[in-house]
């Protein structure tokens, strides 16, 4: 892939964040929509010339007191000549759990995640959660029989009752793959 030995990107672009979340570390209601458009190419000085849309859509929805349904559609599409490190990929603790980050990398990535969070008792809550994803050469490129899925669950212990943040423990499992993580926050 090109600029696997290292490049310079330099790019300008536009973005537009909408945030509607009643809580940023662990949402129980709100949207979150993160939309962006970056140019880059030899006239800012970069040694490459693409073009990146990035779309980032989550919504939060209170099934009840305890329990909270999280949604994201996640779509980032590059066009031109993409170096390694700009082009797009899924895995990781936050994009297709279960997937190590990287494993799959191209110059698009489609993903679509649910997770079902359920406060359990004290300070203890747990979660289930699925997704599928996948990545392409062109737009044109993505099939349905491709996606890759991922699923699994985690537990939850509130660290700060006045942020409602959380410490999570989870365990995912993909295709041929697994994942184990401990993180900050929720992952979406």
């Amino acid at each position: 892939m090109v600029g696997s030995l290292g490049s310079v990107v330099n790019g300008v672009g536009v973005a537009s964040l909408v945030d509607t979340r009643n809580n940023i570390y662990s949402p129980v209601r709100g949207w979150y929509a993160d939309v962006s458009f970056m140019e880059y190419g030899e006239l800012l000085g970069s040694e490459f010339g693409f073009t990146n849309f990035l779309f980032d859509i989550r919504h939060y929805r209170s099934l009840s007191p305890n329990t909270v349904l999280a949604g994201q559609f996640y779509l980032n599409l590059n066009l031109g000549e993409v170096p390694f490190k700009q082009a797009a990929t899924l895995g990781g603790s936050s994009l297709l759990r279960g997937y190590y980050n990287g494993r799959y990398r191209d110059n698009n990535a489609v993903i679509m995640q649910a997770e079902l969070r359920q406060h359990l008792f004290g300070r203890i809550g747990g979660v289930v959660f699925a997704g599928v994803g996948d990545v392409a050469h062109k737009p044109s490129e993505f099939e349905v029989g491709d996606l890759k899925p991922t699923g699994g669950a985690g537990l939850r212990y509130l660290i700060s009752r006045k942020e409602h943040l959380n410490v999570r423990f989870d365990a995912a499992v993909g295709n041929h793959t697994h994942g184990f993580y401990v993180n900050i926050s929720e992952a979406f």
